[in-house]
């Protein structure tokens, strides 16, 4: 490996060990992986605005391995090629503190198995940054591509995604993974997550685990191809807290699929599957599920509370089940503007033997109501909306 013609002032494997290491529009390069390797010491500054390449890793190689604290900044190009099991950046055994702010492209391009981009394993890391114009990405896996994988023993605060953040591969394409003993606390994505492939399952986030992760989007997740692919996959082990949705989830197959357990859903975006449904809560649990959506689908175990978001007379959340299975309570989601009328076919898919409490009262804009689910016809039900507030005045002076 020859000398950069930058200045080089970082643990590099064949270098000396300074504090930080610079790539300045040049290249550091590495035939066969470690390009940069941490061992000991730290913490460290890795800032790329040039080129960390590693070719032709055949197995088990990374281009960046970092097992003490680093802070990796890259608005250049980190870039690893190889037939199998490799990864742009790798933090092991890391008991420091780490980080990953990117705007420049981090990606792994493998003709055979596991393709990484970051992947983190007994490490912690408070952030990882895909800035705006920045890209993560895996290309070519012939199985199990992942963008970013969160494995056994490690942490990351946060995940902020405003750029792109891609997994393309023949089979099982993830962009975002929580897997093992791995947690996310929160993912911020106001950019594009995504996960294609060719064939079984390709999904743009996916929790193996018992992850407690809060995501917010306002972008677009995504899954396509294959017969199983989802926006975002929950699996049985486990839990996630809250996915909070004013963007796009859209999955080849369906939107989300959950066979574990989620505390909160609130829907005010589109959650779309192609060949299935927006939500398939196929063998799990969802406790609380908010809607504005006017045609989300849903299939299989109801959740425990389904609240309708009523924006206007016109604009309000419309719901289809199949297959419903259980009972659910029903009311109106918060911040939704209220008045007295008819709101219809706000539910359709079920049964009275499928809903429990349906009637209650809302404040809106110091306004009182009553509401009720009446059935219209069949299986459909309509939310029906009372003015109470002049009865309410009328009680309170009386009093």
């Amino acid at each position: 490996m020859g000398q950069p013609t930058a200045s080089v002032t970082e643990t590099l494997t064949g270098f000396p060990a300074v504090n930080s290491a610079k790539a300045n529009r040049s290249t550091l390069s590495n035939d066969s992986g470690l390009t940069i390797q941490q061992l000991t010491g730290g913490p460290y500054t890795i800032e790329n605005a040039g080129t960390i390449e590693a070719s032709n890793i055949t197995s088990n190689g990374p281009n960046i391995r970092l097992e003490v604290g680093t802070s990796v900044d890259n608005s250049g190009l980190i870039d690893t090629g190889g037939s199998a099991n490799l990864q742009s950046i790798h933090f092991i055994d890391n008991s420091g503190t780490n980080s990953v702010i990117n705007s420049g492209t981090i990606q792994a391009e493998t003709t055979g198995d596991y393709g990484r981009a970051i992947r983190v394993i007994n490490a912690s890391l408070t952030e990882i940054t895909n800035s705006s114009g920045g890209t993560i990405k895996v290309t070519d896996a012939s199985w199990n591509a992942g963008a970013i994988v969160i494995n056994t023993g490690a942490s990351v605060n946060t995940i902020t995604n405003n750029g792109t953040i891609t997994a393309i591969g023949t089979t099982h394409s993830r962009g975002i993974t929580s897997i093992h003993t791995g947690t996310i606390d929160r993912i911020d994505n106001t950019g594009t997550i995504q996960a294609q492939g060719g064939s079984e399952s390709n999904h743009g986030i996916v929790f193996w685990n018992d992850s407690g992760t809060t995501v917010t989007n306002s972008g677009t997740i995504q899954g396509t191809g294959g017969n199983y692919s989802y926006g975002i996959r929950k699996g049985s082990n486990g839990s996630i807290t809250k996915i909070t949705n004013t963007g796009t989830i859209k999955g080849g197959k369906d939107g989300i699929s959950n066979s574990g357990n989620i505390t909160n859903i609130v829907n005010t975006g589109t959650i779309t599957g192609t060949s299935g449904y927006g939500i398939h809560n196929g063998d799990g649990s969802i406790t609380n599920l908010t809607n504005s959506q006017n045609n989300l689908t849903y299939t299989a175990y109801l959740p425990t509370n389904y609240y309708v978001k009523v924006n206007s007379s016109s604009s309000y959340g419309k719901i289809t089940f199949s297959n419903p299975q259980g009972s659910m309570n029903v009311g109106i989601g918060d911040d939704s503007t209220l008045s007295e009328g008819t709101y219809e076919t706000v539910i359709d898919g079920v049964t009275s033997s499928n809903i429990s409490d349906s009637s209650g009262t809302y404040i809106s804009n110091a306004n009182h109501y009553k509401y009720s689910l009446t059935n219209s016809s069949g299986n459909q039900w309509d939310l029906i909306v009372n003015d109470l507030t002049e009865d309410v005045q009328c009680s309170l002076n009386s009093s």
